[in-house]
């Protein structure tokens, strides 16, 4: 009995720590060529260069087809690149836009970038990119 109670006790202690359950010995997702190459070659120097118009259209396809794990190993790839995840981006690309009074032609937001704008606003970004 006491091993389960443990048990239990380190799950809840997981769940507090992390905000999630943690499987372990999962391995990580891999992203598909075709979207860590859209990632690297087209939306990092996008947001790079301040082209908040592009990252945000980008993200707009994508995000719809996209599963958590993906946009979890997408975040990791950003991260090891020192840039913010998903979520921030697509933050700072829609302010800077806003800023820029281009409120009234951006896309209308999907369902998941609100869950991951609302997610990412727990801090300021650390790196916005140059013009936003």
């Amino acid at each position: 009995m006491s091993r389960i109670r443990n048990l239990v006790l380190l799950w809840a202690w997981g769940v507090l720590s992390v905000g999630s359950v943690v499987t372990f010995g999962a391995p990580p997702v891999k992203l598909a060529p075709a979207l860590e190459t859209a990632l690297r070659a087209e939306i990092v120097p996008a947001y790079q260069q301040g082209n908040a118009m592009l990252v945000l259209q980008k993200f707009s396809a994508l995000l719809p087809r996209l599963t958590e794990p993906q946009i979890l190993a997408m975040d990791a790839l950003l991260m090891e690149n020192d840039l913010p995840g998903v979520g921030r981006i697509i933050v700072d690309s829609r302010l800077a836009l806003v800023e820029q009074n281009f409120a009234d032609q951006l896309p209308k937001p999907h369902p998941r970038e609100v869950l991951l704008a609302c997610r990412s606003s727990g801090g300021a970004s650390t790196k916005r990119s140059p013009g936003a």
